[in-house]
C-alpha cells in the first residue's frame, strides 16, 4: 500500500511541476523573440511564481500525508 501511495503522490507532483511551468510563462512572459531571451524580470517572475506553485503544493501533499 505504501508503495502505491508513494507512486501516485510522485505522479501528482511532477503533474503539478509541469502545469506550473506553462502557466508561470503565460503569466509572465510577454514577448517572446528567439534572439533575445527572457529578460531579467521575466526570470524573476517565472523564478518566483514557480516556487509559490510548487511549495504550496508540497505543503498541502505533506500536510494530507500526514
Amino acid at each position: 500500500m505504501h508503495k502505491y501511495l508513494l507512486d501516485y503522490g510522485s505522479h501528482i507532483k511532477a503533474k503539478s511541476e509541469i502545469g506550473s511551468v506553462t502557466t508561470c510563462f503565460d503569466t509572465c512572459v510577454t514577448d517572446v523573440s528567439y534572439s533575445a531571451g527572457l529578460s531579467p524580470d521575466e526570470k524573476n517572475c517565472m523564478r518566483e511564481c514557480y516556487m509559490k506553485r510548487v511549495l504550496a503544493k508540497d505543503d498541502m501533499f505533506l500536510l494530507v500525508e500526514q
